[in-house]
């Protein structure tokens, strides 16, 4: 596959998606472009980190450290580090939402969040690594990072909703 034809296929996830997010009025464009520019930024400091801190788990081979590094190197430094994304764009109010559509506001961030981090990631694993491993990380990757995003953004979203009902009770 031509490198430009793997960019354009690994970004039309995250685009269609936030033209829809923008279409029905859930995120606006600043919003969608904060979030954007932010998983760039978080895969690069995922690569940097994980390729600069995690040299092979703790001296373990095989099974046994694939597992490790995909699930807790790997899952839990990228679930953080979007977390902490999402949090940053959600809380300075880059659009600042209507009160009763910060859930939705939320839950869409996190998805456009995570579809931006899976593209830039499978691009840069795409050019780190072989390219049979491309058509997996299509299938794979955008669902998982979804959902686990969206799972993780359920304590923004007690925060939020904590948020607004304090300022509507004031």
């Amino acid at each position: 596959m031509e490198p430009v034809l793997l960019v354009i296929f690994a970004l039309i996830p995250p685009f269609a998606y936030s033209v829809y997010a923008r279409a029905v009025n859930i995120l606006p464009v600043r919003m969608l472009a904060a979030l954007f520019f932010g998983s760039l930024g978080a895969v690069l400091t995922v690569s940097v980190v994980q390729s600069s801190l995690f040299q092979g788990a703790a001296g373990l081979y095989g099974i046994s450290s694939i597992l490790i590094s995909s699930f807790l190197e790997a899952g839990l430094l990228e679930e953080l580090v979007k977390l902490a994304v999402l949090a940053l764009v959600v809380n300075t109010g880059f659009g600042a939402p209507v009160p009763d559509q910060n859930v939705r506001v939320v839950f869409a961030g996190a998805s456009v969040l995570a579809l931006f981090f899976a593209g830039f990631e499978t691009i840069v694993y795409a050019f780190g690594a072989s390219y049979s491993a491309i058509p997996v990380r299509f299938f794979t990757a955008y669902p998982v990072h979804v959902c686990s995003s969206v799972i993780c953004s359920l304590a923004l979203v007690r925060g939020v909703s904590v948020c607004v009902r304090g300022a509507a009770a004031a």
